[in-house]
C-alpha cells in the first residue's frame, strides 16, 4: 500500500500557504483570489500566483511563521504506523517545499515531498516554480491542484479514513477501542 497525502489542512491544521499569503501579503487580494477560485473563475495555479505576488517576507520571518504551525492531531502516530508497516507515505501538495520540509523536520519527520519549489530573493521576495505542469487534457475537467476533483477523494480515502481507523482502534481520542 502507498499512502498519498495533501499537506495544507491535512497533515497540518492550517492551510499554511494561504495563511502565509494572508499574513505577509495583501489580505484583501488573497481573499479575492480564493473567492474567484471557489467560483471556478480561475485555476488553482492562478490563485497561487495571485496570492504569492503580494507576499513580502524575510527568510527569518518565514522560519518563525513555519515554526508556529501545528501538525494535525494523530499525524505523527499515523506516520509511525505507515513506517512500521513499510507503507510509503508521500506528500503531494500545491504548496511550497520550503515550509513543508521545515514543518515536517521540526517534528522529526522525513517524508518524500512533491510540491512547488520556493526560493528567496533578498530582502523580502519569494519566487516559486511549479514542480508539476497542470495535468490537463483538452476538454478535461481535472485540475491537479483542485481538491474538489479526484485529489479530495484520494486524500480522504488514503489519509483521513486511515487515521480514523488507526485512532478508533487505539482509542486515541477517548473513544473505546474497536468502535
Amino acid at each position: 500500500m502507498i499512502i498519498f497525502s495533501d499537506f495544507d489542512g491535512t497533515i497540518v491544521q492550517n492551510d499554511v500557504g494561504n495563511l502565509l499569503a494572508r499574513t505577509f501579503g495583501d489580505a484583501a487580494s488573497c481573499a479575492e483570489a480564493v473567492a474567484a477560485w471557489k467560483r471556478d473563475e480561475i485555476s488553482s495555479w492562478q490563485c497561487i500566483e495571485r496570492e504569492s505576488a503580494t507576499i513580502r517576507v524575510t527568510q527569518f520571518q518565514l522560519e518563525a511563521f513555519c515554526d508556529r504551525q501545528m501538525l494535525s492531531n494523530g499525524f505523527v502516530e499515523f506516520a509511525a504506523l505507515c513506517s512500521s508497516r513499510a507503507w510509503p507515505l508521500i506528500v503531494l501538495s500545491d504548496g511550497w517545499d520550503y515550509y513543508i520540509q521545515r514543518i515536517l523536520a521540526r517534528h522529526g519527520l522525513t517524508l518524500p515531498v512533491y510540491s512547488n519549489h520556493l526560493r528567496f530573493a533578498p530582502p523580502d521576495r519569494l519566487y516559486w516554480r511549479r514542480l508539476f505542469r497542470p495535468l490537463r487534457r483538452a476538454g478535461s475537467e481535472f485540475d491537479f491542484c483542485q481538491r474538489r476533483a479526484g485529489g479530495l477523494a484520494a486524500e480522504r480515502t488514503n489519509y483521513a479514513s486511515s487515521v480514523r481507523r488507526f485512532c478508533r482502534d487505539r482509542g486515541c481520542f477517548g473513544g473505546k477501542t474497536g468502535q
